[in-house]
């Protein structure tokens, strides 16, 4: 085995890009795929220091529906453990 391999941390993840939306989705089958494969739709891995925040791109369409509110306030919650180092000025 690869020394560089040896003591590695791997966090696997599904990236499906496609035209796919937030409505054909039910809550029955989203609770059935974040049990099945402990996917939430918004996680912060942490390694060796360096922060990454993982976000099921689903919960992004903003419309307030059973995904997107639950993760716009993890994201909050997230976000507020950091401290903000540059100011931006959010895209209208």
């Amino acid at each position: 085995m690869d020394l560089a391999y040896k003591n590695s941390l791997q966090h696997c993840g599904h990236l499906k890009v496609s035209c796919a939306c937030a409505c054909r989705i039910s809550p029955y089958l989203h609770e059935r795929f974040a049990s099945a494969f402990d996917a939430q739709s918004v996680r912060l891995v942490s390694v060796k220091g360096n922060h990454f925040v993982l976000v099921n791109s689903m919960a992004m369409e903003g419309d307030g529906c059973f995904l997107c509110r639950p993760a716009e306030l993890q994201l909050q919650k997230i976000s507020s453990k950091f401290p903000t180092l540059i100011e931006v000025e959010p895209v209208e």
